[in-house]
């Protein structure tokens, strides 16, 4: 938690223009919404590739359709799409997280890309709180992004699937 506080906490401060308590809200949030934990949920194997990207894809279909409800201006639909993504994504690494961390080649970027991504979902949802949907807008647009570099091998395409049109 230190480096979040030194490092994400700024960062927010300054991207977002947020107080500090609010920036280590938000960072709290987006890290305990990565620590769901459903006993029922089966361990998938690292070869299960195509589960993998099914899940991930049905993730970045909600941060589309946030996005697309965010455009219309329906923010209540926008809101519960971000919630959708966040469950969806807590899903998805609980499910596969650390057999793909295994099998990824930069363990690194792997990390940080999984933490950047609910850290972002819950910006979102703050932001549409705080009446700015356009800095909403601009996180899930970097969720859809981020998601699409965990495929594997990552999407080329990733960057313009997510773009608002």
């Amino acid at each position: 938690m230190h480096v979040f506080r030194r490092y994400a906490v700024p960062a927010l401060q300054a991207i977002v223009g947020v107080s500090a308590i609010q920036a280590l809200t938000i960072v709290s949030l987006a890290l305990a919404s990565t620590a769901v934990v459903s006993p029922i949920t089966p361990v998938a194997r690292a070869d299960d590739l195509a589960g993998f990207h099914a899940a991930l894809d049905a993730t970045r279909q909600h941060s589309r359709a946030a996005l697309a409800h965010l455009h219309a201006g329906e923010l209540p639909l926008a809101e519960m799409e971000i919630s959708r993504l966040r469950e969806s994504f807590g899903l998805l690494i609980e499910r596969y997280g650390a057999e793909r961390q295994a099998a990824s080649k930069d363990k690194t970027a792997y990390a940080t890309t999984v933490v950047d991504i609910p850290l972002r979902i819950v910006t979102a949802q703050m932001m549409i709180a705080f009446g700015r949907p356009d800095i909403a807008a601009n996180s899930l647009v970097a969720v859809c992004r981020s998601l699409g570099t965990l495929h594997d091998p990552p999407e080329r395409a990733a960057a313009t699937t997510c773009d608002p049109e």
